[in-house]
């Protein structure tokens, strides 16, 4: 992972737990990220594409993508809301020789069809979505959790529940794992990290921004009983 995308993962891990968001708000967040994110890679020198200070859900960024989840939350697929960020930015880059990007690009009617239009051309030129059909091997769950648990070791001089418990509530955990120093095996299996989400009434995948369905189709009750073998945690 690009040390861009980790300060992406950070920013968004700190102020979702911060502001106390719900999975609405943390979701809606997310996409803002994704745009902002974008549009920093495309035009690095362009200061107003900023992540901004304070409460994210004051900006007008995060009320137009709360309002796009809203319009559309029954016609796309989670996985699809990177791609329609990307499609908006793409068109109107490809419309105008100096584009103006504002947030309320990301919502209309004017920006579901730029939606549509862009989806067709991608399907028409073959490529596809990244698919989340990967099957683990058990041995390679196995060597990641092991790896896990040595980089937990180091990280925290030494592993044990108390450790581990202080490393989620001050966060550290929770960066190692937006940034993958962790594997996801390990977030998914983790019950301290399983109790601390319920605590803020997120679900591991509305708390951070990785995929994690290609992952939970590894896990199973090798897997789960070789994470209770290893770890105490």
């Amino acid at each position: 992972m690009k040390k861009s995308d980790d300060k992406m993962e950070i920013i968004c891990l700190e102020n979702i737990l911060r502001y106390e968001m719900n999975p609405t708000e943390a979701k809606a967040y997310k996409i803002s990220c994704v745009y902002i994110d974008m549009l920093k890679k495309l035009y690095p020198l362009e200061k107003r594409y900023s992540y901004g200070t304070g409460d994210p859900r004051k900006r007008f960024l995060f009320k137009c993508c709360y309002k796009l989840l809203h319009d559309v939350q029954h016609n796309l697929d989670d996985a699809d809301y990177h791609l329609y960020v990307r499609s908006q930015i793409d068109i109107i880059r490809s419309n105008s020789t100096n584009p103006n990007f504002t947030p309320n690009c990301l919502v209309g009617e004017k920006a579901w069809k730029r939606w549509l239009v862009w989806k067709r051309l991608f399907e028409k030129k073959g490529l596809q979505a990244p698919v989340s059909n990967s099957n683990f091997e058990n041995d390679f769950i196995f060597k990641t959790l092991l790896a896990d648990k040595k980089k937990l070791s180091e990280y925290l001089k030494g592993l044990s529940r108390e450790k581990v418990e202080k490393a989620v509530i001050n966060r550290s955990l929770l960066r190692w794992i937006a940034t993958k120093q962790i594997s996801p095996f390990y977030a998914l299996l983790c019950p301290i990290l399983k109790k601390y989400c319920d605590k803020m009434g997120l679900s591991i995948k509305e708390l951070f921004y990785i995929d994690f369905s290609m992952y939970a189709q590894g896990i199973n009750q090798e897997v789960i009983e070789f994470f209770n073998k290893e770890f105490e945690c």
